[in-house]
């Protein structure tokens, strides 16, 4: 890792809050332990956020000076403002809560008792962070991706935002605003997460191997999304604005450190290769330019094509000769039968056979296979001239009949 810190955190702030030991709700072990792991994550060797500017609110009781809380520690946030939840999570008329410790399972007291997402995002509004980062890792979490309830609510916040030059926001949610996020079960595990923390933080210590310098937001919400989606777990959602996501949040683990400036030491050149027949190199001499080239085998022709040759052509004049007098022949016996399948047999072959015979006369002359000999030519044209004239018998008998 390199020697300096990633960014200057001085004028930033992160608050992270975590809730598992609730009264009324089920309880949230993993929530706890997500805790734990985005912190260490914030406060370690590839994001490098001092302690003192990451703020930690373990298992809150209730609402109380929560948002008075908030409003405190981001407002002297110049630069990066960024908020951590994870925890239960549900809806009141469509407005998303954060559940506390003593939030009730239903009702309006859900509202008083726990944290309105209104209260955080106006705490993050207030502040003049110019980039302000939202990680929700409860249920119903997409709710503050929406653009009514995003950072950027609305056309007055479209218009605070624009009033401040390279201010972004961006919401990464752990589940859609109709969906819950999930976490490891206990029994599975020794140290149970939150589906969406483990796999976020699993991609930053892991790092993106062949990515060229740090890991930006919107790199690390794509791996996460894939991983979960390749997992079968909850899908999460995300809402950036004004470029917020290629913040860069963490150094790349899978790329090894190198001074500033310093170029990617590149492969030395492979010597060409001798052939095994050549003799060796003298002192001092050029190696060959020159590479052995080994001519393909030519593919195999399909049998379509093989078959178009001179013994094709002799083939087809054959059967077109031989089904002249197997025409005729039809026509004097199994036409004259008295059995009803006999003349039915001979009167379909009396259809077809002229036609074979024409397709396999024009067909022996028409391959291109090279100049016609008069030995070809005479039962070539004898074929297509009887075949072509009980073709045209046949076809005018069949309009009579329809006429």
């Amino acid at each position: 890792m390199s020697d300096g810190p990633l960014w200057d955190y001085s004028r930033s702030r992160a608050v992270l809050i975590g809730v598992s030991d609730y009264k009324l709700l089920p309880s949230v072990p993993p929530a706890g332990n997500s805790l734990d792991r985005m912190a260490g994550l914030l406060t370690g060797p590839l994001c490098d956020w001092p302690t003192d500017r990451v703020h930690i609110e373990r298992d809150p009781r209730h609402r109380g000076d929560l948002p008075d809380t908030l409003m405190t520690a981001y407002e002297d946030v110049t630069d990066v403002a960024l908020f951590y939840f994870v925890g239960h999570g549900h809806t009141v008329e469509d407005e998303l809560c954060l559940a506390l410790c003593e939030s009730p399972k239903e009702g309006y007291r859900r509202t008083t008792i726990g944290l309105p997402f209104a209260d955080v995002r106006a705490a993050l509004r207030a502040c003049e962070a110019q980039t302000k980062i939202l990680i929700l890792d409860c249920c119903f979490a997409g709710v503050a991706t929406q653009p009514r309830h995003c950072l950027g609510d609305g056309h007055a916040a479209e218009r605070l935002i624009d009033m401040t030059a390279g201010t972004g926001a961006i919401t990464l949610a752990a589940s859609g605003a109709y969906s819950k996020a999930k976490c490891e079960e206990d029994r599975l595990t020794p140290h149970p997460q939150t589906y969406f923390t483990k796999y976020f933080v699993d991609v930053v210590e892991q790092g993106v191997p062949g990515h060229p310098g740090g890991l930006p937001l919107n790199l690390i919400y794509a791996r996460t999304a894939d991983a979960l989606a390749r997992d079968r777990r909850p899908a999460p959602t995300c809402s950036s604005r004004h470029d917020a996501g290629r913040f860069i949040l963490a150094r790349n683990a899978a790329e090894p450190a190198r001074p500033c400036g310093m170029p990617r030491p590149e492969a030395p050149p492979t010597p060409p290769r001798q052939p095994a027949s050549s003799p060796p190199l003298e002192p001092g001499s050029r190696p060959p330019t020159h590479t052995a080239f080994v001519p393909p085998r030519p593919p195999r022709p399909p049998l379509s094509r093989a078959l178009r040759g001179p013994v094709s052509r002799t083939v087809r004049l054959l059967l077109a000769l031989l089904l002249i007098p197997l025409t005729w022949l039809l026509c004097l016996f199994p036409m004259q039968s008295e059995t009803y399948g006999i003349r039915l047999l001979g009167f379909i072959g009396f259809l077809v056979l002229p036609v074979l015979g024409l397709w396999l006369s024009c067909s022996a002359v028409t391959r291109r296979s090279g100049r016609l000999s008069k030995g070809v030519k005479i039962p070539a044209t004898v074929g297509i001239v009887v075949h072509g004239t009980l073709a045209l018998v046949l076809l005018i008998g069949v309009m009579n009949d329809l006429t």
